[in-house]
């Protein structure tokens, strides 16, 4: 019996420790005066609820690795093509607006003597975020193999 009371008491506890409507709207941008107008209307706005979604003004960057390029001394620089936009802009910007930059580096994981091209090109395809496959990147300062001829 004084367990059952204890657990009573403790899932009734928990319940008043809970978020109300009304802080869980002001805390998902929402003002105290449209409150009940969306309360009212919730079976409505459940569907379309923007609730949990990140800042709309937010911007994403998505880059092309142009080339590179890997110094006598063994720094590298990288150049890149990228491009900004706003994922939630309902009127999108033009798509031409990309910009081109430059990183230096002087030791780099993935890019130096140590590993093969091949090797750099497959890591670039599975582990790095740009848009275009590795096989069109330029490689400037890297040995290349030298693939044997097949003879038909």
């Amino acid at each position: 019996m004084k367990y059952s009371l204890l657990t009573i008491a403790l899932l009734g506890s928990m319940t008043l420790a809970a978020q109300t409507k009304m802080i869980a709207h002001k805390s998902h941008g929402g003002s105290s005066a449209d409150f009940f107008t969306r309360l009212a209307a919730a079976d409505e706005l459940l569907a379309e609820s923007d609730f949990g979604l990140g800042d709309m003004d937010m911007e994403e960057r998505i880059s092309r690795l142009d080339s590179v390029h890997l110094r006598p001394d063994g720094s590298v620089r990288t150049f890149t093509t990228f491009r900004t936009y706003r994922p939630y802009d309902p009127e999108p910007r033009d798509t031409t607006d990309w910009q081109s930059d430059f990183i230096d580096y002087d030791s780099h994981p993935l890019f130096n003597q140590q590993n093969s091209l091949e090797i750099i090109k497959q890591q670039l395809d599975r582990h790095y975020g740009f848009i275009n496959p590795a096989e069109e990147v330029l490689f400037m300062g890297f040995e290349q193999e030298e693939v044997p001829a097949v003879d038909p």
